[in-house]
């Protein structure tokens, strides 16, 4: 799987996944998160945005799951569409700060799946969704 923003996350796909593969953009968080990750996971620190998200390129690899969890979601989306394999999917976090990302995904026929509710440490609602064909 390949993640767009390193985090907890990286840690729960690393129980769940053969292989997590990460960019972070943040040179502090990058630290904090690469300290504790477990040996099935990589962590790539990218600050400038086009190298960020051509980073999924890198290995030349179709990956059945892609989270976009980063910064700029929506040349990220654009570029996970390339690397997703066939029986893939996309999850959008923070979708409603992002409708025009799950719009692309959608217009490029996927179809949207919404998990909203209170995540932790917040009081207002949010929402993942998940993208497949």
């Amino acid at each position: 799987m390949f993640e767009y923003g390193a985090g907890s996350s990286t840690l729960y796909w690393a129980e769940r996944s053969k292989y997590v593969t990460s960019v972070e953009r943040d040179r502090q968080w990058f630290d904090k998160v690469q300290a504790i990750l477990p040996d099935n996971c990589t962590l790539a620190y990218v600050s400038v945005d086009q190298d960020y998200v051509d980073h999924i390129k890198v290995s030349n690899k179709k990956f059945d799951i892609i989270v976009l969890d980063g910064a700029v979601r929506y040349p990220c989306a654009q570029a996970a569409i390339m690397s997703i394999s066939d029986r893939g999917l996309i999850m959008l976090d923070n979708t409603e700060w992002y409708p025009e990302t799950a719009e692309l995904l959608v217009s490029a026929g996927y179809t949207q799946i919404d998990f909203s509710g209170l995540p932790p440490l917040n009081s207002v609602t949010s929402t993942t969704s998940i993208f497949f064909k």
